[in-house]
């Protein structure tokens, strides 16, 4: 009580009464919020309310003190059997137990002293009250859960219960396997208390450990229905609200069902729930239940869909004009560049029907080429879909031509649909914001003798991540150490990442798969153990075992990797193994594999969502200014523009009419509109001529 307040207990909360109409901020402000009562007795607060009070406020309000004792919890029998008893008590703070108090709601009198129960300790002993009306063991478990959560730290619990790690799946995902198979994995809401906005925004996270995990699959994979509490070995038990319960019912049922009937499923759980579980729970609580796994994270990618060979963007005659959509305006004579594995093919659309039989004939008999103008054109069903579109393109008559097994496969792998800057800009790739500054070589550094050109790289790549560079082209001719500069790159930003000063996150180095294990030999001549850390190779046989795991668990293991190494090839034909993670550096080493715009490897190669791409090739151009174009879109999309306009603008002027201004013009480009220079590139002879590199972007 104060001089201009009179506190008095009422059933279930205080009753304040304010004399002389001094003002009471705090008690205004929860009548405001409907947090209090406004009476004519005065302002009445629930015990509830009180319990959430700071020391501090309970004073300004003329309260008693916050009690000073901690929790003690222990069991009387075994939590799995009904004669289980939950015993809470109050401990003073040299361990001793408070003995002889009384409880009245908050209130706590000890003596003649008396206190109120701040939480968590209110929370815990209302919870504790209605403990024993639980009658079955779901009820003891799930009551025990939430009651657990509560304990604030140095809380004295008993061995029993000290062992049972119990927890409570609040929702699920989706662990997609081979053959259209799945295992819900269980996900937790971790407890918040009430200062952290009431739990809003809470993100769900893995209920068990994987072992346990693992127990929980077999043993619902095998179920005839699904239980509300899982004893799962080695102290651990997982409770089931009654909507997880539901919705893991629906899921049991579709594991059991026809292929037709679980790709739907996959490929839209969210849909499947609310249509079998409207009628019994809420859409909401719906929505809360299911946690869709993000397929993929770029925002170059517009969607997911079946990947079209593309038509190269290129009429390779006197005027290289650029193929319209409608190639009806050509002339059936005339040649048409056509991407096929990676190269391009000179065509005549007239041809191309006459061509298509041919590939179809030649995939009959085995043959690994067919022979068309001077050219060995692969057969494969790329070759034939690109020759299909070509006739498609030309007459609508044609399309009847195609194989019926081809255009309607039973399962046809579903990848990135990009932005490809081919006809117009689309995707600009913008630049982050961080917190480092460039400099330094990293303390794992076993090779400290560097040359002065690779010192100038590798604090060139620095001041490119600093600046929050999308990207960049290491262009270095042959044996002058680009990997050492990448790696020692690598090993200062993790070092960066290990002090704070930027987000971890996993290494991604995609190259010829000759040349994977050389990165693992080199990484260990030049970093000491343990070098940039944790290693996932995901190509070969390590792939499949990876791909084993289900696409829930590989992503998390991919995720929680320092680095990982794949090919191209792996990159082109299971992306959806990569498109999931948050890289923070994606290398691709000899990168003119990614020198074609129209091929399947470059899409798939610029679908990855990364921080900063390292593009590393000693030919940045090997038959065309187009190789590096392709290479820069994948490093830094946009600079250079679209492929149509880079070709006119370029391209043309400067391979076609050899006007050497337009070749300075792009150079210009690339070193002085932005800063670090998106390429760097230095001669061995002129390092072995003492040539120096001057870092004049400092």
């Amino acid at each position: 009580m104060t001089d201009t307040t009179r506190v008095f207990r009422k059933f279930g909360g205080f009753l304040f009464r304010v004399e002389n109409d001094v003002e009471q901020p705090l008690l205004r402000a929860l009548v405001a919020e409907d947090e209090a009562q406004s009476t004519a007795e005065g302002i009445f607060v629930p015990d509830a309310r009180i319990a959430s009070f700071a020391p501090w406020e309970l004073k300004q309000l003329g309260l008693p003190p916050a009690a000073p004792f901690r929790l003690q919890v222990r069991g009387e029998g075994a939590i799995a059997t009904e004669g289980f008893r939950l015993m809470v008590g109050l401990l003073r703070s040299d361990g001793r137990p408070v003995t002889g108090g009384r409880r009245d709601g908050v209130v706590f009198k000890s003596g003649s002293r008396e206190y109120l129960l701040l939480n968590p300790l209110y929370e815990v002993l209302e919870k504790a009250s209605s403990f024993s009306s639980a009658s079955t063991m779901d009820e003891r478990m799930s009551r025990w859960c939430d009651l657990r959560d509560l304990l604030p730290e140095g809380s004295v619990v008993d061995r029993q219960l000290q062992t049972i790690n119990l927890v409570r799946g609040d929702a699920f995902t989706l662990d997609i396997k081979p053959g259209a198979d799945f295992d819900p994995v269980l996900l937790s809401v971790a407890n918040t208390d009430a200062s952290d906005d009431h739990g809003e925004d809470r993100e769900p996270s893995e209920a068990l450990p994987e072992s346990s995990q693992e127990t929980f699959s077999e043993r619902f994979a095998k179920g005839q229905k699904v239980n509300g509490h899982y004893a799962l070995g080695g102290g651990w038990y997982v409770t089931l609200p009654e909507a997880t319960r539901s919705a893991l019912e629906v899921v049991r049922e579709i594991k059991r069902s026809p292929l037709n009937e679980r790709q739907a499923f996959i490929a839209n759980p969210h849909a499947v729930l609310k249509d079998r579980l409207e009628e019994t729970v809420d859409e909401q609580i719906i929505d809360s239940l299911f946690l869709e796994q993000e397929q993929f994270l770029s925002s170059r990618i517009k969607c997911l869909g079946v990947w079209q060979p593309k038509i190269c963007a290129y009429v390779p005659n006197k005027e290289m004009e650029w193929i319209p959509e409608d190639v009806v305006a050509f002339s059936g004579k005339q040649l048409v560049g056509v991407s096929i594995d990676n190269n391009y093919f000179n065509i005549a659309l007239d041809d191309a029907p006459q061509l298509v039989a041919e590939i179809e004939q030649g995939r009959a008999e085995g043959k690994q080429t067919v022979s068309y103008a001077g050219q060995s054109i692969p057969v494969g069903e790329e070759s034939q879909a690109a020759l299909l579109r070509l006739t498609e393109k030309k007459s609508s008559s044609t399309a009847s031509t195609r194989n019926e097994d081809e255009t309607e496969t039973e399962s046809e792998e579903l990848v990135p649909v990009l932005i490809d800057n081919l006809e117009e800009l689309g995707f600009t790739a913008n630049k982050r914001t961080t917190s480092v500054s460039p400099g330094g070589l990293p303390s794992s550094l076993k090779t400290t003798t560097l040359y002065p050109h690779q010192e100038q790289g590798i604090h060139w790549l620095q001041s490119s991540w600093a600046e929050g560079m999308p990207g960049v082209l290491l262009a270095d001719d042959m044996g002058l150490g680009k990997t050492l500069q990448v790696l020692t790159f690598l090993a200062w930003l993790k070092e960066q990442m290990e002090a704070g000063a930027q987000d971890e996150k996993p290494f991604l180095i995609v190259a010829p798969t000759g040349l994977l294990r050389n990165w693992e030999k080199e990484e260990k001549i030049h970093l000491l153990s343990p070098g940039l850390g944790t290693l996932i190779r995901a190509y070969g046989k390590d792939l499949k075992a990876l791909e084993e795991q289900g696409s829930y668990h590989r992503t998390q293991a991919l995720r929680e990797a320092d680095w990982v190494l794949t090919t191209y090839e792996t990159l082109r034909d299971r992306i959806h193994n990569f498109l999931p993670v948050d890289w923070a550096v994606v290398a691709f080493d000899e990168a003119q594999k990614i020198k074609n715009p129209a091929s399947r490897m470059t899409d798939m190669a610029k679908s990855l969502q990364t921080d900063f791409t390292v593009a590393i090739t000693g030919t940045p151009v090997e038959n065309s200014l187009q190789d590096l174009w392709s290479i820069m879109d994948a490093a830094h999309p946009g600079l250079l523009g679209a492929l149509k306009d880079f070709r006119n603008v370029y391209q043309k002027p400067a391979e076609e009419k050899g006007e050497v201004e337009r070749a300075r013009e792009l150079r210009k480009v690339l070193e002085e509109q932005v800063c670090p220079p998106a390429i760097l590139r230095r001669m061995k002879d002129e390092h072995l001529r003492g040539g120096v590199f001057q870092d004049s972007w400092h």
